[in-house]
C-alpha cells in the first residue's frame, strides 16, 4: 500500500470542521496514526487522549512518551491514570475496556471533543476472530470489528481497519519516527499474543489473517442481515410499556431459532 493511500484513507474519516481525538498508548498502530492524522488535519483540530492501565511497569514511560511527542508538535494531551485494576483480577480485559472508555468519556468532556479515532488494523480483526472462534463465539461475537459505533455518547472510529501493522511500520520507519514497543508483546501466556504468533507462521498455508478477515466481513454482514430481521419484529410485534414488552406468542414462535434469541436479548 503507497503512504498516500493511507493518508487518503483517514481523509475520507474525518469529520468536517469538528476536533478528533486520537487515542494514542505510544504503541506502533497508534503513534502511525498520530503521525498520519497530522498530515491531513491541522494541530487546531488534534487532541491525544493516553490512558495508563497502571499494570505494567513500562506504563509510565509510555505516557511520559506520548506526551512528549504531543507537545513536540503542539498538540494538546490528556491522560487518565487507572488505579483500581489488578493482574490478577477476574475478567481483567473486561474490565479494562470499560474503564477504558469511561475514561475517554472524562476526557471527551474536558476536551470539548465528540470524535475519537482508535487505532486497530485489520491484524486485530484477525487475531480477534480466531480466539473468539476458539471460544465458540456465534455470528455476533465473528463480526468483524465496526468502523464506527456510539458510546457514552461519543462517535468512536476505527480508520485503519483495512492497514496491515506492518504497514504502519513500514511508514513510520520511513520517516524515522520512533514508538514504544510492549515487552508483553512476546509473552504467549496472554491468548492474543499466542495467536498473533500462529498467525505469523501461518501466512503460507490457508489459514492467514487475510482470510480471517474476509470471514470476519462475511459474519458482519450475515449479522447485520440478522439485525435487520429483528428490528422489523421489533417494530412490527413488540409493544412496550413501562419495564414490560409485550408480542403475540405465535408470531414470535414462527420466528427462527436464532432471531428469537436475538428478540428476548434485546428485551
Amino acid at each position: 500500500m503507497l503512504f498516500k493511500s493511507l493518508t487518503d484513507r483517514l481523509i475520507q474519516f474525518a469529520p468536517p470542521e469538528n476536533k478528533v481525538a486520537l487515542a494514542v498508548s505510544g504503541g506502533g498502530d497508534s503513534v502511525a496514526m498520530f503521525h498520519l492524522a497530522l498530515e491531513v488535519l491541522s494541530v487546531e483540530r488534534l487532541v491525544v487522549f493516553h490512558v495508563n492501565h497502571g499494570l505494567r511497569d513500562e506504563a509510565a514511560d509510555e505516557a511520559q512518551f506520548v506526551e512528549e511527542l504531543c507537545a513536540m508538535h503542539n498538540v494538546s494531551f490528556y491522560k487518565r491514570e487507572l488505579s483500581h485494576l489488578s493482574k490478577g483480577q477476574k475478567n481483567l480485559q473486561a474490565h479494562g475496556r470499560v474503564s477504558r472508555y469511561e475514561a475517554f468519556r472524562e476526557m471527551a468532556e474536558e476536551a470539548s471533543v465528540q470524535h475519537v479515532w482508535l487505532a486497530h488494523t485489520k491484524d486485530d480483526v484477525a487475531e480477534t476472530f480466531l480466539m473468539r472462534l476458539g471460544k465458540g463465539a456465534g455470528v455476533k461475537g465473528l463480526s468483524a470489528m465496526a468502523e464506527n459505533f456510539e458510546r457514552h455518547g461519543l462517535s468512536f472510529t476505527r480508520p485503519l481497519l483495512d492497514v496491515s501493522r506492518d504497514e504502519l511500520r513500514q511508514y513510520l520507519s520511513s520517516r524515522s519516527c520512533k514508538w514504544c514497543e510492549d515487552p508483553s508483546n512476546e509473552d504467549e501466556s496472554f491468548l492474543r499474543i499466542k495467536v498473533r504468533k500462529f498467525l505469523q507462521h501461518s501466512e503460507n498455508n490457508i489459514l492467514n489473517s487475510q482470510s480471517l478477515v474476509a470471514s470476519a466481513h462475511s459474519v458482519a454482514r450475515a449479522n447485520d442481515a440478522l439485525e435487520q430481521w429483528v428490528e422489523q419484529f421489533w417494530k412490527i410485534s413488540v409493544s412496550r410499556m413501562k419495564a414490560e414488552c409485550t408480542f403475540h406468542m405465535n408470531e414470535f414462535l414462527e420466528l427462527p431459532l436464532e432471531i428469537q434469541f436475538r428478540v428476548i436479548d434485546k428485551c
